[in-house]
């Protein structure tokens, strides 16, 4: 497996935890809508970081195909296809 798809699948974890900290006193589990929506929260940063660092390649080669998805994509599809999306984008 890729650094690319290594780091990726970090950043989800990372986003997985976040949505259950938030909501760990809730009845219901975190939404699907609401782990895609931290996990895209973390492109700008993520962006930033790389342009400081003078390396936009890695940047394109992380994000680049969760952004595309997610543009083409509705927001409402996206949260209920959400496995679906992020398999689609490790495979």
């Amino acid at each position: 497996m890729s650094f690319t798809k290594k780091y990726f699948i970090l950043l989800m974890g990372t986003g997985d935890k976040r949505c259950i900290l938030q909501n760990w006193k809730s009845e219901f589990p975190p939404s699907q809508r609401q782990w895609l929506n931290e996990l895209t929260s973390y492109s700008t940063p993520e962006k930033i970081f790389f342009s400081v660092r003078r390396n936009p390649e890695k940047y394109k080669k992380i994000w680049g195909s969760f952004l595309a998805l997610s543009h083409q994509t509705s927001p409402e599809s996206k949260a209920d296809d959400a496995s679906t999306y992020v398999l689609c984008l490790l495979g």
